[in-house]
């Protein structure tokens, strides 16, 4: 936006909707001003600045001190608490995001945050699908979207608010969940291994050690991009609804059934082989089961054929494999 030139008024400026997760914050040209208006500066542990009006609960990455973007804010936030049919502010539980838009100077980014809730919202009809989400198939499954979307927000703007000690509680728990998932379960759908979450309990152990404003941010910062993957995993899975996958298997000899086609020159190939295709090929379709990966399976699988390569070229060369 310009630094100068005539201000928008409020019936003139057009609120769009936008998702947490494509917040540009990677790719922008920071400037900072002295007088930021009554908001205040937060810095986020990767070192990205962004400023909240605490009273108004508002949230900007763009500069306050920016005098047309200044009274924009303002503008867009009169309009955004009219929408909600409130007289001057926000409800209790929520939180507002604005950012300006470089299409326009007539358009403000804008999503709301229900920290009761733990969603983002919109008081206007939206259809989400245009933002990248969907489709859904029940309120339950839009639901789950809009929470990955709610700890992304959490997780970019870290510094101005404690995270809440019941999804602090729910989230070591669920971490030693998955623990005891993957280590009885070989389809588990939790989205890491034993070990991995053994790591993060550690971590956030630690932290319950040395809890203090100095470390607000961070440690904020890595409870929501836990739990934003969790959700992620979940509203993949269905979490919680009446086709829930509960296993990354669940339908695995179905797709098998349905891409393997007996043929005579099919049979000669694995017979020469001595089945290796046939094995390798369910091993692959294991992996993209349900259209679905997990990264340590992958590596898994990969460090397995690179072993089986290495031995086979051996072979090949000295006639035994290596000890």
């Amino acid at each position: 936006m310009e630094a100068t030139g005539t201000v928008p008024q409020v019936g003139q400026l057009k609120l769009v909707p936008v998702l947490p997760s494509l917040n540009p914050r990677y790719d922008r040209n920071i400037t900072r001003q002295t007088q930021l208006n009554g908001f205040r500066e937060f810095v986020h542990p990767e070192g990205d600045i962004y400023y909240v009006d605490q009273s108004r609960r508002v949230i900007t990455a763009s500069d306050p001190g920016h005098p047309p973007w200044s009274r924009t804010l303002d503008g867009a936030y009169k309009q955004v608490v009219r929408l909600l049919g409130r007289t001057t502010r926000l409800p209790a539980s929520s939180e507002l995001w604005l950012s300006s838009q470089q299409a326009s100077p007539l358009e403000v980014g804008y999503y709301l945050v229900n920290h009761d809730e733990r969603v983002i919202y919109w008081p206007e009809e939206v259809d989400v699908r245009r933002l990248g989400l969907g489709p859904f198939e029940s309120n339950v499954d839009l639901r789950g979207a809009m929470a990955s979307e709610y700890w992304v927000h959490i997780d970019y703007y870290p510094g101005q608010r404690d995270v809440d000690g019941q999804a602090e509680e729910e989230l070591i728990a669920t971490l030693r969940y998955g623990c005891i998932d993957d280590m009885t379960a070989p389809g588990s759908t939790f989205p890491w291994s034993a070990e991995e979450c053994r790591q993060f309990l550690i971590i956030l152990e630690g932290f319950q050690s040395i809890s203090s404003k100095n470390t607000l941010a961070a440690r904020t910062s890595c409870i929501a991009r836990l739990w934003a993957a969790i959700s992620r995993a979940r509203h993949i899975h269905g979490y919680g609804t009446q086709n829930a996958r509960l296993d990354r298997f669940q339908g695995l000899e179905g797709s098998l059934s349905q891409q393997v086609t007996w043929s005579l020159p099919l049979a000669l190939g694995e017979a020469v082989a001595l089945g290796y295709s046939r094995h390798l090929f369910r091993r692959m379709t294991e992996l993209w089961n349900g259209r679905v990966m997990y990264q340590r399976h992958w590596e898994t699988f990969l460090g397995d054929m690179r072993r089986e390569w290495m031995q086979m070229t051996y072979f090949v060369s000295h006639g035994f494999p290596p000890r």
